[in-house]
Formats: C-alpha cells, structure tokens, sequence
C-alpha cells in the first residue's frame, strides 16, 4: 500500500469524524502518465481525478484501508478523463471537495507493509514535525504528509496550511492536534471508525466538569411525605388558595387522607393500580393526587376537554380501573368506567379508621408515581411512567422557596401541572390556584397574580409573550409599567425556545430584582434536566442557552453512534441521564427505542439536538432530528396528527403537516392534505374528525386540500416546497357581516387573527378561521377595549362565530342595569369547579415520615 493510499484512509476517516457525514469526496491531482510512452515526454499531463466513498462507520481501519486501495488502482485507468465528465456521470454529485496532492517520488511510491510489530507502530505514529506551516496559503486549508527515510528510522512530518481569512491559528493547532489524536488510535486499536475520537485532554476535562452534578439530599422520600412533613412543621400554614377559598397543610393533609381511606376500603384501589383524574385545576385535584399516591397507586391526568375518544385512549394506555372526577365534570361519562365522586366523599364526615389502613400500605421511592401523556408518532399519545424518586430528587432542587406563594395555571394535559401543584406543596410554599380557562384571559391571570402576591410564575415563552402585550395595553392608560408584577421574585420559562428579547420586554413589568430562567427538560426527564440563570446581557441574535444540568443529572452530547461530539464545533443528539430518567412508557417497544446505555449509565435519547459552548461553559439548542415540534409549551408529533387525518376517510390519499411561522413570528399547525375530489362537504368531514379525536391544540389551525403533493428525487414528499397556506376560505363565498356590531367584531378578529378583512366569514367557527388561543385573547383585550367590558372568555369559547358573538353580545348590552352591569339572567361567567370544602379539623392525624 502506499503512502498516498495510506494518507488518504486517515484523511477519510478524519473527515468522517469531523464532518458526520459518510459520504465523501476527495480530489487527487494526479501526474497522468498512465501509459509507459507518456513517461519521458516535456509537457503538463497533471489531471484531477475524484475518489468518492461511502464509509461505514461501522467497518474496521484495515478494511477500510483495503476498500480504498482497491479504489484507488480501479480509478487509475480513469485518472485521464476530465473531471466535469466524471462528474457528469454521477447521479449525485458531491457538494463538498477536498483536495490533496499525489506527488510522484520514490519515498512516496514505496510500498507500506502494515503489520502488528513494534517497529511499524513506531513508524505510524511518529510525527517528527507537526505545526502551522508559515507558506503562503494556497489553498483554503491543505494538509501535507511527507515521510523521511534515515538509517535508524522513518518518520512522518505533518504540516497544515491555511487561509487566515478563513481560519483562527488558534483553531488550526487544535486541528492538528486532533488528527495526531486520530494517528494515536488508528494503529493501535481493532475497533470500529465510529468509536475513534478528537476530543483533546482538556474538552474531556470540560465534559467531565459538566456533568459532575451529585448532590447528597439525604434518603430519598416518597412524593407525599414531603408534603407530610411540611404538614408538620407549619400545620396552621395556608397551603391552598383558590379564590375566596383557602385551606391549611393541616387540613389539606386531612382530606386527602379521608379520600385514600375511601379508595382503599370502598373502592378497591390496590397498590401499583392507575387512577386517573378528570378534573379542572381546583383545590380538590391537588387533593387527589395525593390521596392517590397515598392508597399506594399511580396518578393519571386526563383533560375534560379533550375529545371522548382521546380520554378513551388515554384510560386504555394506563389500564386504569378506577376515574376520580368533580361535581363539575360528573357528567363526563366513559363507558365500562364508573366515576368516583370526590366532592361526596370529601363532604362525607363520618368517622374513619385511617391509621391502622393507611400506615400499612408499602409505597416506595421506586414506586410509579404518575403519569403524563405526550404525543405519539403512532397516532396514539404514549403515557410516560415517573418515579417517586425521579420527581422527589427534582423537587430537592427547585427553586421554590418555602416563603414563596406560587401560581398553578398550567392545564393538566401538560405534564408540568405536577411540579405547579405538587411541587410547591412539597416545597412548603402556598398554592395560588388560577380559574379553568383563567390562563385565556390575562385581565384574570394578572389580578390572580396581583390580589394574591404570587411571587412565583412558571410558564412557556408564549404566556411571556401574551402578558408582555397585554401590560402594554394597560400602562399605556391605567398604570405605571413597574407596578404590574411588583410581588414576582422569579420568573422560570420552559416547554420553548426563549429569545432574550422577550425576556427583556417582560422584566420591564416586573421588579428590579427579579430573576429569570431558562429551563430545558422532556417529560419522561422529570419535568426539566438543566436550567440556565438569565443575566440580561447575552446576545440579542437567536435563542437563550438551556444551560447546565441540574443537580444529579447528566447531560450528553453524542453523534449517531452514542459517541461524544466535539464541543463548540460540532452538534449532536441530547442525551439525559441520571436521576430524572423515566421509568418507561407503558408501551415496552416505545420504551427500548428510546432508552440507551451511555457510560454504563441508562438515558434518555432525547430526540433534541444541542452544542455545549466552551467560552460560556452552557449548552444550547439548536433544534429537532425528526417531525416532533413544541407549540406553545405542548410537545406535538406531528405525524401522530397524520395519521388522525389518514384514518378520517378513505377519500384522503396523504397528507403532511408542518409548523408555519407567520411576519408576526407565530407559529400555526398547518395540514396539506391530498385528496381524489375536491369537496368542500368531505373537507368539513376530516377537519371534525381530527376536533373529534385529538385535543384543541393539535389540530390544524389551517388545511390545504390539494390534488398532489410536491415529491423529491427519493419519492418522499418535500416538505420545503411546499406552499405557503393563508387562513382557509372553507367556502367559496365569504359571507360578509350584515351589522356595524359584526362590522367591528369582523375588523376586531381579523387583527387578533393577522388575516386580511375580506378573507374573515362571519358564519365560521373561530378555529376553522385559523383563529389560536394566542388571537383569542388578544381578540378578548379589543372587545373589552371597544365594545362590552364585560366580556369574558368563555363567551368567545361558547359563541364561537362573529355571528353568534353578535348575537349574544348584542342581547347582553340591551340588558345591561343602571350600573352597566348585564342583568343576572344573561350574565355570562367562567365555568369553573367551587371547592366544597367544609373545614372540620377533628380527628385530623399525621402519618409516619
């Protein structure tokens, strides 16, 4: 073999490694003297020839030494043909070309015999010169192997240059300490390329200072007795807020112990069942879920507003026996399911053994705790299994103070709705509890924030967003910006990518101390794996770092092969280990394709894509490998959206559906749908099927039904032609308002929902307009501001067409009172659970820590 071939198998593989990619390209300049009578003859015969190869990172170095001699003799008899007509005969061509130089000399020319003896080892890895050459650039960048022959030994001098325009020194060093890294393995080593690594001494130091996390916060607690102990120390202290209601760590302790009592005694529930939950935020769901990790089961969370067919979808992924619902949502009724009515057994006070039951039900850390749904690319949600001890070691380090009163808005199809509750409870702060449908309405978001002097918001950068235009709105009439959120001391957003920008339009409503941070973190890690403290001086050019792993976690970033990127210059798949790691989907298939050994430690492959920043010491994202996007803090697969619109009707032939980002820079679910016959009446039919079976913020805000989908050269269908879609005519004439009041509510929607006037049906839905809850609310703040203050949001939900709006609103103003209030018979209120509870602290005990 020669040096030439030998150079370029290095040169290969340290493509590979510093690329990822495994196909590729080298240009060799080639002497073109082919034939014996071209040997003598005066004249420039000197010819590019292209050696391409497909590497399998999978192949052993003396395999793929062999695959590249054979390539390069092969090519030989081609070495005289013009590039552009090799290239013109490849079927892809190549993006991207290296080039290295094939110099006819006796020392090059001598064949290498590689063997297993000291002597070639020594000979491989000896590089008597290694540098930046000071020449002149000819090149980009080159790399020069030249081998010297003494009497005692042979060596191999490598030598780098550059274009300092396009290159630092700085970086180039490291580039030449990589490949004499990459020297120092290959030789020595049987294993596979993919396992070979440029990492330097110094950024392994750095990987291992990341993740260098344990924290020893004691034995380790099952989730409720946290609670219990806080309901020791201060058993007078409030622990629950909910309007006019309120309720002590005491009592709060003695009504979820009434309804575990109940649980076990006349319903049944054994350890390691599921018990779902079908309830609005109240103070009786937080009871609950204590009450079921009490009786030794697992708590399960499904939305009432979901469609029926999902909740049936959901009780069919945890097998769960048993459904807890409020007097609100007792009418909710799934068949072969009986409702467990928590408000009777709460207002129930008749005398019960509940130490002898409850003490003696085993509940251990490694207990199943709850669990959360997330979207699923299957067409199902999968439901993720979290431990007692994943979610007691995160809550050890939250940032929640035992002084803090923390607000709990998030809806309970989003896994953080535990952390909200639970987590603040177990931290020994009070509990704000905002209204169902409050988070719609910012005017009752922020006076919850303001009567209740919530110190602590949680939430995904939309509700920033949405509370950044809403202060702007009063301030400019009613107060000064300052006194908006003068009682927040911490600010976490998550769920999102954030962009400083939004945090710095925010901090101006809120006080001067303030923190904010940027969390990062999937469900099945236990609610966030890193956090990162906001300074308010980072770049203004794309997103906030996610920053370091929390306290026992381990963040990796790894290639395809599960093998350390290089930091700064390459990205690669986040990993997460440690203690946050879920325990499995309740689909085992699910859960092998996504939990992997790294280190001998089991992890979580993410899905997410990242860079860890040598300078600033922080990882940041950079994005998704597959179709899985996050929509204002709900993670969505998208083909789970697919096929939902696949099983709709026969009459569908395929669809695709993607994220569209409007000017504003708002996103919207957009369906392109391909189908045998235009019909606007089988349109209607796919668009309700998916509002039948998927919950509201999965479906498409706008569809294209089309007769062809644009393909690429593979047959898949090309995402990046496809069309831009404006919000859907769903007919072909727009009916146009026939009132000044549909006249202003038409204008009014048309600037919530960035649509032009014309294209807004006053006889259509709100969500087949394209309308978001992110319109809705700023369509809420305008009518308030323009036609009828006391609107609320459950109005626009209930009368959800400019028309019907009209309408309605049109009988409440003709039957406002003296005091410009609507008569009480056609008032209309938010729909939300009243806690019913009767305060008795009789008989109240305290289990066993």
């Amino acid at each position: 073999m020669s040096l030439f071939q030998l150079g370029l198998t290095v040169f290969y593989v340290f493509l590979f490694k510093l690329s990822q990619q495994t196909d590729l390209s080298v240009l060799s300049i080639n002497a073109n003297r082919y034939r014996a009578e071209l040997a003598h003859i005066v004249g420039f015969f000197v010819n590019t020839v292209p050696h391409r190869i497909i590497l399998d990172p999978q192949m052993l170095f003396s395999d793929l030494m062999k695959q590249v001699k054979q390539n390069s003799i092969c090519l030989f008899s081609y070495s005289h043909l013009p590039y552009q007509e090799i290239a013109s005969k490849v079927v892809t061509a190549a993006r991207t070309f290296f080039v290295v130089e094939d110099i006819a000399s006796d020392a090059l020319a001598d064949p290498i015999m590689l063997s297993r003896s000291d002597n070639n080892r020594a000979f491989l890895r000896q590089l008597d010169n290694m540098g930046v050459d000071d020449d002149a650039a000819l090149f980009d960048l080159s790399c020069t192997l030249f081998v010297s022959n003494t009497n005692q030994t042979r060596s191999i001098t490598v030598s780098f240059n550059a274009s300092l325009d396009l290159f630092e020194k700085k970086g180039l060093v490291k580039t030449t300490h990589r490949f004499v890294r990459l020297l120092s393995q290959l030789f020595l080593s049987d294993q596979p390329l993919y396992t070979f690594s440029l990492l330097l001494d110094e950024e392994r130091e750095i990987l291992r200072k990341l993740n260098d996390t344990h924290v020893d916060y004691g034995p380790i607690r099952c989730a409720h007795r946290h609670f219990i102990k806080h309901a020791q120390q201060y058993p007078q202290k409030l622990a629950m807020v909910f309007e006019d209601q309120s309720i002590t760590y005491t009592e709060t302790l003695f009504y979820a112990q009434q309804v575990a009592f109940d649980l076990v005694t006349e319903y049944h529930v054994c350890p390691y069942d599921v018990v779902v939950q079908l309830m609005e935020r109240s103070i009786e769901l937080v009871i609950g879920i204590l009450a079921i990790w009490m009786s030794g089961a697992t708590y399960a969370p499904i939305n009432p507003h979901d469609p029926i067919a999902r909740l049936k979808t959901c009780m069919e992924q945890t097998n769960a026996k048993h459904i807890i619902v409020h007097s609100s949502t007792n009418h909710i009724s799934l068949s072969s399911y009986s409702n467990i009515r928590i408000n009777d057994i709460i207002n129930d006070m008749t005398e019960r053994d509940l130490i002898e039951i409850l003490s003696s039900i085993p509940v251990l850390p490694e207990h199943i705790s709850h669990i959360v749904f997330t979207s699923g690319s299957t067409g199902k949600p999968k439901a993720a299994r979290i431990r007692h001890r994943n979610f007691a070691l995160y809550i050890s380090s939250y940032i929640i103070q035992s002084n803090d009163n923390a607000l709990f808005h998030t809806s309970v199809t989003f896994d953080a709705h535990v952390e909200e509750s639970l987590g603040s409870l177990m931290s020994g702060a009070q509990l704000v509890i905002l209204i169902p449908l409050g988070q719609l309405d910012m005017s009752i978001f922020v006076r919850t924030i303001n009567r209740h002097q919530v110190t602590y918001l949680g939430g995904v950068p939309s509700l920033i967003i949405m509370l950044t235009e809403y202060f702007r709105t009063i301030t400019m009439e009613k107060c000064e910006p300052k006194d908006c959120l003068r009682s927040l001391r911490c600010v976490s957003s998550g769920g999102e990518a954030l962009s400083i920008n939004n945090v710095l339009d925010f901090a101006q409503f809120a006080h001067d101390k303030c923190q904010f941070y940027n969390w990062y973190g999937p469900a099945e890690c236990t609610e966030a794996a890193s956090k990162y403290l906001i300074s308010g001086n980072e770049s203004k050019q794309g997103h906030l770092p996610i920053g370091r792993p929390i306290p026992n976690v381990y963040i990796y970033i790894l290639d395809d092969y599960l093998q350390h990127v290089i930091p700064d210059i390459q990205i690669g798949d986040i990993v997460i280990g440690g203690s946050g790691v879920f325990a499995g989907y309740t689909d085992e298939l699910l859960t092998h394709q996504v939990l992997i050994d790294v280190d001998g430690k089991l992890c979580y492959r993410t899905g997410d894509l990242g860079r860890l920043n040598i300078e600033s010491g922080q990882i940041e994202f950079k994005g998704r490998r597959d179709y899985q996007v996050k929509l204002r803090g709900q993670r969505i697969e998208l083909t789970e959206i697919e096929s939902t619109i696949l099983e709709a009707t026969d009459w569908v032939q395929n669809c695709v559906v993607v994220i569209q980002i409007d000017e504003e820079s708002l996103s919207s679910l957009v369906a392109h749908v391909m189908v045998k016959t235009e019909d606007d009446r089988l349109n209607e039919t796919v668009v309700d099927y998916c509002r039948q079976h998927l919950p509201f913020y999965m479906v498409p805000s706008m569809w294209s039904f089309v007769d062809h989908l644009p393909i690429n050269d593979n047959g898949k269908i090309d995402r990046k032609r496809l069309p831009r879609v404006s919000h859907n005519r769903h007919q072909d004439e727009v009916i146009t308002p026939r009132t000044e009041l549909e006249e202003q509510l038409q204008l009014i929607f048309a600037q919530a929902f960035h649509m032009p006037l014309d294209g807004i049906d006053v006889t259509l839905s709100f969500e087949l307009l394209g309308g978001t809850s992110l319109g809705i609310i700023h369509a809420l703040s305008m009518i308030r501001s323009q036609i009828y203050e006391g609107v609320d949001v459950n109005l626009l939900l209930t009368y959800s067409s400019i028309r019907r709006l009209a309408v309605k609103l049109e009988s409440l103003r003709l039957c406002e009172n003296a005091s410009n209030r609507p008569a009480e018979d056609s008032k209309i209120t938010l729909s939300y659970p009243k806690p019913c509870l009767a305060i008795e602290t009789a008989g109240i005990f305290v289990l066993g820590v």
